[in-house]
């Protein structure tokens, strides 16, 4: 093999065993987790909900259905308006009527604005976060306060996932769930890289992390700079991953290609504003690892290394999602792995690029 070749493969196999060992700790992390029995939640500990809308109208009736159907009453929900032009206003104060509920408008454009507006009206001591097109287990609240009783202080998030109907929902929801085990097994080993907005909450006397990230500048990622800001400010051990299966908020799968994209293009490109080493390490070792494995094209006829690469990284990826699926209970989702597997570099590579090149004002279309 000459110098060019051995050079380029040497370093794919140390990206290759880089990524591994990160995929294994993320796998040992949910193998490890085992569901605590936990008591009834407190009835006096009256928890804020604040869900943020922009032209929902379709999807509320669904949300106010679960939020009406809670096994724990005592909440109050804040309605934040995020420039809605539709009739969602309506719809929450005619179905939501049996809330005790309060409505705010958004002076600026975002959800992390709105997020913002909302926190200032908060009096509560654990603040509930989920987004307007989501669903709701019924003891979604119940479990959230029962945790903040067992655990105390701390920023918790649950697990989200896709509703998918077909092969290409299906395949989505599948690379979805590669996401949220990932994050979820990482921050059960104490590592926390990222999180979904969907689905968190945070105690008041870490309410303070909002104003002290520095991401404002960016139209996404309320959720995983939060993260990174309760991490650097409070300790990683204020972060508290709760993959329970009765605390799993659904939400529709993309319904398009275009859209898929678009939404990755959007969490692709906020990863540079990353301040949180093992996030930057995590999107630099995975990007890379997938580089690596489209320029191997160029020295194919090295062909016991090539296939070496691929298939490592191929029977990693295998290994972790049918983890996540067995643990989140959807099994089925694993057979379009074969689909998405020879793809997943062409897909890591080109929205990584166009998410890195698209003006962050892009983002909100």
């Amino acid at each position: 093999m000459n110098f060019i070749p051995l050079l380029f493969y040497s370093c794919a196999f140390f990206l290759l065993v880089a990524y591994i060992l990160s995929i294994t700790i993320a796998v040992r992390g949910i193998k490890a987790n085992k569901e605590q029995k936990r008591s009834k939640s407190n009835k006096n500990i009256k928890p804020d909900i604040i869900i943020a809308y922009h032209n929902e109208e379709k999807k509320l009736p669904a949300l106010i259905k679960d939020l009406l159907s809670q096994t724990h009453k005592q909440f109050r929900v804040l309605w934040v308006n995020d420039s809605s032009t539709d009739n969602s206003e309506t719809i929450i104060r005619k179905q939501g009527k049996q809330l005790y509920q309060h409505l705010l408008n958004n002076p600026e454009k975002g959800k992390k604005q709105a997020i913002r507006y909302a926190i200032r009206e908060i009096n509560a001591p654990l603040w509930l976060f989920t987004d307007a097109d989501c669903r709701l287990p019924c003891t979604w609240v119940s479990d959230y306060i029962a945790h903040f009783e067992n655990q105390g202080s701390g920023l918790y998030f649950g697990s989200v996932i896709y509703n998918a109907n077909n092969w290409l929902e299906k395949i989505f929801a599948l690379e979805f769930l590669s996401l949220t085990g990932t994050g979820t097994g990482l921050a059960l080993k104490g590592m926390p890289v990222y999180m979904n907005g969907a689905n968190y909450a945070i105690t008041s006397d870490l309410g303070s992390a909002y104003n002290r990230s520095k991401d404002a500048h960016l139209a996404s990622g309320d959720d995983v700079f939060l993260l990174h800001t309760v991490k650097n400010h409070f300790g990683a051990e204020k972060i508290k991953a709760c993959p329970d299966r009765s605390m799993i908020v659904k939400t529709a799968s993309p319904a398009t290609l275009k859209t898929f994209i678009k939404q990755r293009m959007r969490w692709g490109g906020k990863a540079t504003a990353y301040r949180d080493w093992h996030a930057q390490g995590l999107a630099i070792l995975v990007f890379s690892i997938t580089s690596a494995q489209l320029a191997s094209f160029f020295f194919i006829q090295y062909w016991l290394p090539f296939i070496m690469l691929w298939l490592g990284k191929i029977i990693t990826d295998f290994v972790a999602l049918h983890t996540y699926s067995l643990s989140w209970k959807h099994p089925g989702w694993v057979k379009y792995f074969f689909i998405m597997a020879p793809l997943y570099p062409f897909y890591i590579f080109t929205t990584a690029m166009l998410g890195l090149i698209s003006p962050a004002n892009k983002w909100l279309k």
